[in-house]
């Protein structure tokens, strides 16, 4: 049986109505949520890009015809030059902009090998979890990081990452 959210995606996709109330296009992107020693993995987006300057968890779009795991996997290469091994799916959520419609897919992802390195980002640094809110993030992320800080402690961390 297809969950609630899936069931909502095949609307997206499916429903002329549905997809005429909608603005511009529809967006699936790959979240890595890489947990070192307590402490969670962002980087901040380059000048010149949509939403600049604020900060994010590795990852990014997929391309037509790739798995969204196989997108999460080519995103962390191409943005840190790692390499990382995917744990579980945290938390899937669609978000409306004006201009577009995202649909965020958040996995728990193992730093397997390379050394981390912002080479599609401007910086990148590592986060307790209860201070991913003081930072600037696109709206679109706000419920995934109210989840992460209410629901993971530094135990529950150190047993992911």
């Amino acid at each position: 049986m297809a969950s609630k959210f899936t069931s909502a995606i095949v609307r997206l996709f499916h429903d002329p109505a549905e997809r005429r109330r909608l603005q511009g296009p529809i967006i699936e992107v790959a979240i890595a949520i890489i947990v070192r020693d307590g402490e969670i993995l962002v980087t901040r987006r380059k000048e010149g890009v949509h939403l600049p300057g604020l900060w994010e968890f590795p990852g990014g779009k997929r391309d037509s015809g790739e798995t969204i795991r196989a997108c999460l996997l080519r995103e962390v290469k191409e943005e840190l030059g790692a390499t990382v091994e995917i744990e579980r799916l945290f938390w899937e959520r669609s978000h409306d902009y004006a201009d577009r419609t995202v649909i965020l897919h958040a996995y728990f992802c193992r730093l397997l090998s390379g050394d981390l390195m912002p080479l599609a980002s401007q910086e990148l640094k590592w986060i307790r979890p209860d201070s991913l809110l003081s930072l600037p993030f696109p709206e679109a992320n706000r419920p995934l990081l109210e989840k992460l800080a209410k629901e993971l402690s530094r135990d529950s961390l150190e047993k992911k990452g």
